[in-house]
């Protein structure tokens, strides 16, 4: 290309009509920019014999390249500068490039209220969270029945927007959990369902990139069947619970035995101060001060362990709970009796009780470290031990009678099953009863004959 300036010609009637104009070999005009006379008069030397034109240095294309320099992980670049003169730096800056091969989203869920067996009208909650570098572009359930290969999806009722780093499975503000109805897939008792979570990343780049989080399988179950899991759990909770009540009082019936080394410490102590002497008494001072702070630690370090343990009985029963919820074979009188009657009263034993007895009885372990009385810190203890006590055995009691209604439906199941086999048996009796009869009529052969 050659640059070449136009003028005016004579016949124009237009001050604009002075262009520069870019011509290609065979003198066509590839492209032209019009200029005024001032502008004209403007890039003229004073002697008319410079012209000189302003250019702008600007990339070959204005646009915004459509994609980036492709690197690969682990890669080095050089760098180099050039000033307006058209000088390079004498050394290249080296950049040294760790790339970081994009991962898969991170599924991390779980089972909220739900066990791995269920009816076939359960809804099954899924509580979790889903990460990734790029952001999340979608998430939903997928899910297979039986022997089926390929996923079956299901949409989450509240979906990532915004292609956010960080999502958490959520129906509203209220349920931090995801829940996957199993009724609409009208599905029989013996059949698996096998339910995950899928995720995608935002990666446009080298992605998206998929992923499924840990897959759960459950089996469908009748609600007796259910109802008899759950009443063993609820069997082996008691027997857990009868332990800790167990415990609970051996560290009453201890504390009052040093009751009594207390107070017959204070009395040699009383008996020394008169001027009396005996020299037993000396050892069997030693003898009970010994037991007394040993029965501190102990008693102590014995009820932290069964509050730790009482808890985890409370948040056993919750998922109990959940679990005849979310399977649907909760009743108003099953979920009447867990909630007030074990619920209610084995919460305030780990929030109330436990607490208050732990409390007094570091103040009996204080009072024996200082040296002080420690008599009304283990009498106050033993008080609290007491009521706790009695709290706890009605909540024992309270189970023994949900089990035994649980033994009551599971007797009922046995009667129903074992009159069905009868029933079987008995039609089977008849059947075989009246074909002996045929063959004596003769009749056995009748339809041969036909």
């Amino acid at each position: 290309l050659k640059i070449q300036l136009e003028p005016a010609s004579a016949a124009s009637s237009s001050s604009q009509d002075n262009f520069l104009a870019w011509k290609n070999s065979q003198g066509e005009i590839i492209k032209q920019t019009s200029f005024s006379p001032a502008q004209l008069e403007q890039m003229c030397g004073p002697d008319h014999q410079v012209f000189r034109i302003p250019f702008t240095l600007v990339s070959e294309s204005k646009e915004t390249p459509s994609s980036g320099i492709p690197l690969l992980i682990d890669q080095q670049m050089r760098i180099y500068l050039e000033d307006e003169d058209g000088l390079l730096v004498t050394e290249p800056i080296r950049l040294s490039i760790i790339g970081i091969i994009d991962q898969p989203p991170k599924v991390d869920t779980r089972l909220t209220g739900i066990g791995k067996s269920i009816t076939r009208k359960a809804m099954i909650p899924v509580e979790g969270k889903i990460t990734d570098d790029y952001g999340i572009q979608s998430a939903r359930f997928d899910f297979l029945v039986d022997e089926d290969k390929n996923f079956r999806l299901r949409p989450l009722r509240s979906k990532p927007a915004q292609r956010p780093k960080e999502f958490t499975l959520q129906r509203n503000e209220k349920e931090a959990w995801e829940r996957f109805e199993v009724l609409p897939l009208d599905l029989k008792v013996g059949q698996k369902l096998s339910l995950t979570v899928h995720a995608e990343d935002a990666d446009n780049l080298s992605g998206p990139h998929q992923v499924h989080g840990e897959t759960y399988h459950f089996e469908i179950v009748t609600d007796e069947e259910l109802l008899s899991i759950l009443y063993s759990k609820e069997l082996n909770l008691r027997k857990r619970f009868e332990q800790i009540f167990k415990e609970v009082t051996q560290t009453r019936d201890e504390l009052k035995e040093r009751i009594a080394q207390v107070r017959e410490s204070q009395a040699i102590r009383e008996k020394q101060k008169q001027g009396q002497s005996d020299p037993a008494w000396e050892a069997t001072l030693l003898e009970n001060q010994s037991a007394v702070a040993v029965s501190a630690d102990r008693s102590l370090y014995g009820t932290r362990k069964n509050a730790t343990e009482t808890a985890s009985i409370v948040e056993s029963f919750y998922d109990i709970r959940e679990e005849l919820v979310n399977n649907g074979v909760a009743t108003a009188q099953i979920m009447g009796r867990i909630d007030d009657k074990i619920l209610k009263p084995l919460t305030m034993i780990h929030e109330q009780d436990f607490p208050d007895v732990d409390q007094r009885l570091g103040l009996f372990r204080l009072a024996v470290e200082q040296n002080t009385d420690p008599l009304t810190e283990i009498q106050t203890s033993i008080d609290l031990l007491n009521t706790m006590l009695a709290r706890m055995q009605s909540v024992l009691n309270e189970m023994q009678d949900l089990l035994e209604f649980h033994e009551a439906i599971e007797m009922l199941k046995n009667l129903i099953e074992r009159e069905k086999e009868l029933t079987e048996e008995t039609k089977k009796y008849r059947k075989n009863k009246l074909l002996d009869r045929l063959k004596g009529l003769g009749l056995s052969n009748l339809k041969k004959k036909h």
